[in-house]
């Protein structure tokens, strides 16, 4: 009967701290719980912008079926406007349009001589240039300019001018047209700084090499080519009979 007290106080006890305890955990301020919420602006990861590389300009492959055979002609044609605007060599007129004289214009394009397309009666063709395209300085004070050159067709009934080539930038020289020989378009790399005499053949003097377009084959791009040899023979006479008339040479 002793123990009983022992027991009882241990029971009264152990109530009193398990009361004290509910006690301070209903009655303790509320613990203050953070929680992190995402924004609703989704945040985009960062892309490097894409630049869009300029298009290639596309040119045609062709405006001659097939190669046309022919002898060299340098017989060539005059660009005007009415009849009375002339560019290139001695020859009839081809009236171009203003709309498409001022499209050259816009880059200061050169019109050289103007040949007949082999295979259409209402279109021609000639090369122009652009002189100088930039310019740089070099180490020694000088100047270095370039040249840029450029092939088109041209229907005078249509209105409609094709660029069929184009070379950017070339240190030197400018391609000019010489004449065409059937569907090829003979060009030549003439230097710019190039001061001949005045009685010089262009197929024998000047510097520069010689080059053809074959129309049938634009693609193929510019090949070299060989002045035949009656062509020669023929401006040989020319250039000694002129410098006969005006030196006293070659007589």
């Amino acid at each position: 009967m002793k123990k009983l007290p022992i027991v009882i106080a241990v029971i009264i006890t152990a109530m009193v701290v398990g009361g004290g305890m509910y006690w301070y955990q209903n009655t303790k301020a509320p613990e203050t719980t953070i929680v992190s919420e995402k924004s609703d602006e989704t945040e985009k990861e960062t892309m490097p912008e894409k630049i869009d590389e300029p298009k290639k300009e596309t040119l045609p492959k062709k405006i001659v079926d097939t190669p046309i055979n022919g002898p060299l002609s340098d017989k060539s044609f005059k660009a005007a406007i009415g009849g009375y605007y002339n560019y290139g060599k001695d020859g009839d007129n081809i009236n171009f349009s203003a709309e498409t004289l001022a499209k050259l214009f816009e880059d200061e394009e050169e019109i050289g001589s103007i040949f007949q397309n082999p295979s259409i009666d209402s279109s021609v063709i000639f090369a122009t240039c652009i002189t100088p395209s930039s310019t740089t300085s070099t180490p020694d004070g000088g100047v270095l300019e370039t040249a840029t050159s450029r092939i088109y067709s041209y229907d005078f009934v249509k209105d409609e001018l094709i660029k069929l080539y184009d070379e950017d930038n070339k240190q030197y020289y400018c391609l000019k047209g010489s004449g065409m020989e059937g569907s090829k378009l003979i060009l030549k790399q003439n230097i710019l700084d190039d001061s001949p005499r005045p009685c010089t053949s262009w197929w024998l003097g000047f510097y520069g090499d010689f080059l053809y377009l074959e129309l049938a084959d634009i693609s193929a791009g510019l090949q070299p080519y060989t002045i035949p040899d009656d062509k020669i023979e023929e401006e040989k006479a020319k250039q000694e009979k002129c410098e006969c008339e005006t030196y006293n040479e070659n007589c």
